[in-house]
């Protein structure tokens, strides 16, 4: 879209009327916002791109941007150019606001500046072009750890995990202080599937030492899920070590001896706990699970009860009672606690076949079908 109005570019940029006609828009923009850029407190400027975009009658802009600045707290909390850039984006103005970036970007800015352009993006959904600020913003602060590890989030969030362990290291190197970096790249490498990376980096980790009992725990959660159940059992148990005021330390723990077959182990452990974490939920379930899985259904009844009485609200207790109730024979108790788990999750399949099931025990075919073609029709959507 061309804009003709010679007199008002030439007011506002100082563009020849000899070349108006060719002038586009992008060159009058682009030469408003490295003004704006370069003070963002001068408002003449502002009013200029107010008055810019009420010529070619985008109204809704103009109006925003010109009252940008009427706000104090607002423009301390955020720099101008960063609300102009969220106008922009809000508008669609995608051309305008690669031409704001281009300013910023040779501006050189603060790390925080192109950390936030990047995460307007990536909350509305444009992660390729939060990557790519991001990338452009390393070349001119390429000793800003925070910028790598920023990148690294936007990789493993598009399932890139090759590139996110890259940058997670390269966020590690330039910072080795922050041991965050180094589970980070683990995590990425377990991911993809390279375990023995991921194994190494754990340990150079560890060799580093930490005082911070969540990095352990994660690293833990991370080898529990890649099956690598020695090395996670010695990270739950030294995070156990460092602090002992944390139930799901426990509960992984327990989960980890009960993936390697040692389920009593589990189940002494969650007991020896169960008083010191009464109000926590997810350790009586867990509990429950395991005397399930040993038969010890009355045992398993009682505390799956403790569960369902701290959150009455959970459809996976009642689904975890009623398979406890089926064991035992008792299926119209079973029917009724899974129409319970339905009742507080009506779109998980999972409920709908389980209670198909039981209503086979029962006799009810009919009923049974019913809720299994529903169940079908929730796994389609």
């Amino acid at each position: 879209m061309l804009h003709k109005d010679k007199k008002f570019l030439r007011a506002v940029v100082g563009v020849d009327s000899s070349h108006c006609d060719k002038a586009l828009p992008d060159d009058t923009v682009q030469a408003l916002l490295r003004n704006i850029i370069e003070n963002q407190t001068d408002s003449t400027q502002r009013v200029k791109l107010s008055s810019y975009y009420r010529s070619v009658d985008k109204t809704d802009i103009a109006d925003r941007i010109s009252s940008i600045g009427d706000d104090l707290a607002a423009t301390e909390m955020e720099p101008v150019a960063i609300q102009i850039f969220r106008v922009l984006l809000d508008g669609k103005l995608y051309q305008d606001c690669d031409l704001l970036v281009d300013a910023l970007i040779d501006s050189r800015q603060e790390v925080d500046v192109y950390k936030k352009i990047g995460d307007i993006y990536r909350i509305g959904g444009r992660n390729d072009k939060a990557i790519d600020v991001l990338l452009r913003a390393c070349d001119v602060c390429n000793s800003a750890d925070s910028l790598y590890y920023e990148l690294g989030e936007l990789y493993a969030k598009d399932g890139n995990h090759r590139a996110a362990a890259d940058f997670y290291y390269k966020a590690s190197v330039l910072n080795r202080s922050i041991l965050f970096y180094y589970s980070k790249m683990s995590e990425a490498l377990l991911r993809q599937g390279e375990m023995s990376k991921a194994i190494e980096y754990t340990q150079n980790i560890i060799s580093l030492g930490t005082d911070n009992q969540y990095i352990v725990f994660g690293l833990g959660k991370l080898l529990l899920d890649a099956e690598n159940y020695k090395e996670a059992e010695a990270l739950f148990q030294r995070a156990i070590s460092m602090d002992n005021t944390v139930a799901m330390f426990y509960t992984h723990l327990a989960e980890c001896y009960s993936r390697q077959g040692r389920v009593h182990e589990a189940i002494d452990c969650l007991k020896g706990i169960i008083s010191k974490f009464s109000d926590k939920p997810s350790v009586h379930y867990l509990l429950a699970k395991l005397l399930i899985r040993t038969k010890k259904f009355t045992d398993a009844e009682d505390v799956i009860s403790n569960a369902i009485s701290i959150d009455p609200t959970s459809s996976l207790y009642y689904r975890l009672a009623a398979e406890c109730m089926r064991l035992q024979g008792k299926f119209d108790d079973a029917c009724r606690l899974l129409r319970l788990a339905i009742k507080h999750d009506e779109l998980n399949p999972a409920h709908y076949f389980e209670l198909s099931r039981c209503l086979k025990l029962t006799g009810d075919f009919l009923g049974a079908e019913l809720l299994h073609d529903r169940a079908l029709v929730l796994c389609q959507s």
